[in-house]
């Protein structure tokens, strides 16, 4: 890109924000904000961009966008800065760490420009075959999901122990970092109602945060979903059931590099299912390559949201899903999401 393209600051250049500063690359300029300053400057260089020292520096250039890909609890400050400057934001999931100061923002956005949350699993292949074929169950009744992959594994370039997935104070832990699960099933049936859960250290990971979670959640809707997401699993899996009165569609996704998806119908005696999507080796950055392109469609060129980009009001919902799965654990009691 040119010196006078329009310009998308990435705050963070850990393992996501190299991946949205790769990704912004072909829209836009790209400026670096990192604490680390060779990190920021290494990041810079490889995806031709600059190396900026301070988030105030970067917005005094005028951003049309800025990624906030910083640890979870960080992430309202600094959209909220990013949005008093007139950018746009798309902030990694999750919206919060807790929430603190969640309502404020939500107020704040009525007056502001576009702001989204990285939803990259709305982008998925294999969910997206998932959704399209929903109504060959006839009516939803129960779905389970589930996702899980070995932590020391997720970063392979950093000791897992140095990291804030681990550290329950700065929004570690299982349940928030695997939130795609809850976000997408309430999209699909829409809010929950009330929520159980059990979370739990299970393994000898040194970590403080919960290395395991699952949830039930009870839709308005009146649909019951179960949640499971650990850091556990030595090969990753990912997937859904989403179980009706007609039949059972299932996605199943395995491994990582390669991906290996399938999609699967099993109505009435259909007891080897019908085969609806199959891929053997999926790019697990196209998603977030897409995301990223509405996103930009949508500041740059002014385009309609793109319908699987994650607004912040329902981030909240899903969040707040999150937090009341933590409080009914910790009460032993069903609670019920704030919003």
């Amino acid at each position: 890109m040119t010196s006078d393209s329009p310009g998308v600051l990435i705050l963070g250049a850990g393992t996501n924000g190299s991946r949205h500063a790769r990704n912004a690359t072909e829209h836009a300029s790209v400026w670096i904000v990192d604490r680390d300053a060779d990190r920021r400057n290494l990041l810079a260089t490889a995806v031709g961009g600059e190396s900026v020292a301070s988030l105030d520096e970067g917005l005094a250039r005028g951003p049309a966008a800025v990624v906030v890909a910083t640890p979870h609890d960080t992430h309202l400050d600094f959209a909220k800065r990013a949005l008093d400057a007139g950018a746009a934001v798309l902030i990694e999931k999750p919206l919060s760490h807790s929430w603190d100061n969640v309502e404020p923002f939500l107020e704040l956005l009525e007056k502001t420009p576009p702001c989204f949350v990285v939803a990259n699993m709305r982008f998925h292949p294999g969910l997206a075959a998932l959704s399209q074929h929903i109504e060959l169950i006839g009516r939803p009744l129960v779905a389970r999901a589930h996702f899980g992959s070995y932590l020391p594994e997720m970063r392979p370039d950093r000791d897992y122990r140095s990291l804030y997935c681990g550290r329950h104070a700065r929004g570690g832990g299982a349940l928030l970092d695997g939130i795609h699960e809850v976000d997408y099933l309430t999209w699909f049936f829409g809010p929950a109602e009330s929520v159980v859960a059990d979370l739990g250290h299970q393994s000898d990971l040194e970590i403080e945060s919960e290395d395991c979670a699952s949830l039930v959640l009870r839709h308005r809707a009146g649909i019951v979903s179960e949640v499971h997401i650990d850091y556990l699993q030595r090969f990753k899996r990912r997937g859904c059931e989403l179980i009706g009165s007609d039949g059972t569609v299932v996605w199943e996704s395995l491994g990582k590099a390669p991906e290996q998806c399938t999609v699967t119908f099993y109505g009435p005696d259909m007891y080897e299912g019908r085969e609806l999507f199959r891929a053997d080796s999926i790019d697990h950055n196209e998603a977030y390559m897409n995301q990223m392109k509405h996103f930009l469609d949508v500041v740059l060129d002014r385009a309609t949201p793109h319908p699987a980009l994650l607004t912040v009001r329902h981030a909240a919902h899903a969040l707040a899903v999150a937090l009341a799965g933590r409080q009914a654990f910790e009460t032993g009691r069903r609670t019920t999401p704030v919003i």
